[in-house]
């Protein structure tokens, strides 16, 4: 089976703009830019510059972990996840 961060697919999470300034603690008229990159979310902060922030800090990231393992059926699905 693989590893959790092989079954979890950041580029179907849903994020916004709110979303992103909420978890950096900044208001969203801050944000400049923002792309979604493979690992990682690339952020542009106006008076800070690039800033990288990682997926598994995010809401969706743990949503999903909570998905995968509430899915299991048995204590050993939920070893090998």
């Amino acid at each position: 089976m693989l590893a959790i961060r092989h079954r979890i697919n950041p580029k179907t999470f849903v994020i916004t703009l709110r979303q992103i300034a909420k978890h950096l603690k900044i208001s969203p008229e801050r944000i400049l830019n923002w792309e979604k990159w493979h690992n990682v979310l690339w952020v542009h902060i106006q008076g800070i510059g690039g800033y990288f922030v990682s997926y598994r800090k995010l809401q969706q990231w743990l949503t999903a972990c909570y998905t995968l393992m509430h899915g299991c059926r048995s204590i050993n699905a939920l070893d090998t996840l």
